[in-house]
């Protein structure tokens, strides 16, 4: 069995789940390479560029109409975050690739930007899975609901001739959706793309000999964190996406009632105007690190407005650091009340930080630890995803 995942990048949380994957799958012995579009970490097993084979001229070529796509796409949503918005087509044709040609199944993940839509699924015709990571591939443009309400006036037309296009080419696609949530694989089942499509769940897998409970004080020694104060963890690419909830993390910081508190944020964003309250480490790439980090917080928060399976909640609660969260979307099934965390208010989100500051120090980290441990070690997860190749590689 020779599988072939693809993801447009080779960072950000779905490159992350589907490396995992990947990995997991190499070291039982099985066939996994990996396809982006470009690679930026030469680190990186078996993970290979769409464009390194490619002569100068038509690498040329094809990143003169990449930029014309995004200029296209910067002039229309007026500078928003690059995973606002994704049109369905491409200057790519991976399904020429030879590593898509050589697979016995295709697993998709992020792959906005990356596959062209009116060709790939009207040639490929063995199995495709995609592994769902956001809201994009059954949409429009949108990647997720958050987005398209914020923007529903200005760009509302533009989401539904996108998604009339998706539909039309998607038809009679031969898509096997695996979704992380259950709430992400309703919202496909009910979608116009896939809602006659076969769909599965699937864990995303963490690495629990990387990611595990630590000296909580030893960690924060080497960091030069405070050992006397209540350390809130907030985590996210962009950390001021309004779908992360960083307005809740502004409340928080300009409100005097949370007394003997920090917040340690990690993630891509500017908070000079914060600066007397937080510890900013900025983007972190090495795992270790940011191991050190789950263990020395006193927990994480996750104040997302909408989200499907976050690696951040995972990593968390992997090094028994609980979650505070809202319960909803994704994450309410990632989440035990009480248990491995606790969730927001949603009436009065300070009085929710003031008790979560107050209990936090009486949760078990070994038991958190172990109940992630439970449904999302390598093991676990791999037998569940080749019991959904094995049905459809015949």
């Amino acid at each position: 069995m020779k599988i072939i995942h693809v993801n447009t990048f080779d960072t950000g949380g779905a490159f992350k789940a589907a490396y995992r994957y990947h990995l997991a799958l190499l070291n039982m012995g099985i066939t996994s390479k990996m396809l982006v579009l470009y690679k930026s970490n030469e680190q990186l097993i078996e993970v290979y560029s769409y464009l390194e084979k490619f002569k100068f001229i038509n690498r040329l070529k094809l990143s003169i109409l990449t930029r014309a796509i995004k200029f296209v796409t910067k002039v229309l949503l007026l500078n928003k975050p690059k995973t606002l918005f994704s049109f369905h087509f491409s200057p790519y044709r991976i399904e020429k690739n030879s590593f898509i040609e050589e697979a016995d199944i295709i697993n998709l993940h992020w792959v906005a930007g990356f596959i062209n839509y009116s060709t790939f699924f009207k040639i490929i015709k063995k199995p495709i899975f995609w592994t769902l990571h956001d809201l994009n591939p059954l949409k429009g443009g949108f990647h997720y609901d958050t987005y398209l309400i914020q923007y529903q006036a200005r760009y509302g037309k533009l989401e539904k001739w996108v998604e009339k296009r998706k539909v039309k080419k998607l038809k009679d696609n031969n898509v096997i959706i695996i979704g992380p949530s259950h709430w992400i694989l309703n919202k496909s089942l009910s979608s116009q793309s896939f809602k006659k499509n076969k769909h599965f769940h699937c864990h995303y897998i963490v690495d629990h000999n990387l990611f595990y409970p630590r000296d909580r004080f030893q960690c924060r020694i080497k960091l030069g964190l405070p050992l006397n104060q209540t350390l809130i963890l907030f985590v996210a690419e962009q950390v001021n996406d309004i779908r992360k909830g960083f307005s809740i993390i502004k409340e928080i910081l300009s409100n005097n009632e949370i007394e003997n508190s920090s917040i340690v944020i990690v993630g891509s964003g500017s908070f000079t105007s914060l600066r007397n309250k937080i510890y900013n480490f900025g983007v972190i790439k090495d795992e270790e690190l940011i191991s050190d980090i789950y263990n020395a917080c006193d927990y994480l928060i996750n104040p997302s407005i909408e989200d499907n399976y976050p690696n951040t909640i995972l990593e968390s609660q992997a090094c028994g650091t609980p979650v505070l969260a809202f319960e909803q979307t994704g994450i309410l099934e990632m989440v035990i009340s009480n248990e491995t965390g606790m969730f927001f208010n949603p009436k009065n989100i300070l009085d929710s930080i003031i008790e979560m500051n107050k209990l936090c120090k009486t949760f078990n980290r070994q038991h958190i630890h172990q109940k992630c441990l439970a449904t999302h070690h390598k093991d676990v997860v791999l037998n569940n995803l080749i019991k959904i190749y094995e049905i459809y590689n015949n």
